[in-house]
């Protein structure tokens, strides 16, 4: 399916939050954050406490929906091995 970047956008004015999905400079997708995201999320930042932020915890079931893989510089995502990681270096 191919790399991928996932944008959590706030709208204040209408208190509701989106994922943005985008390969490379183009938005190709936007997602609602449905119940059953909001769910998925929540019961990984439940399972992973501290270790996981709530932000994270939907990247992570974003990227489950999608069957995905988590391309971050974040060490400890690419650790806690709920999705397929490539942890990137940065010297």
């Amino acid at each position: 399916m191919g790399n991928f970047i996932i944008r959590l956008v706030k709208n204040s004015a209408v208190k509701q939050l989106k994922l943005e999905v985008y390969q490379s400079d183009t938005k190709i997708l936007t997602l609602p954050i449905d119940e059953q995201l909001t769910r998925d999320a929540g019961s990984l930042k439940c399972a992973y406490e501290s270790n996981l932020s709530l932000v994270d915890a939907y990247i992570i079931a974003i990227a489950r929906r999608l069957k995905g893989t988590l391309v971050t510089t974040d060490s400890r995502l690419a650790e806690l091995k709920v999705v397929q990681t490539k942890l990137l270096q940065i010297p």
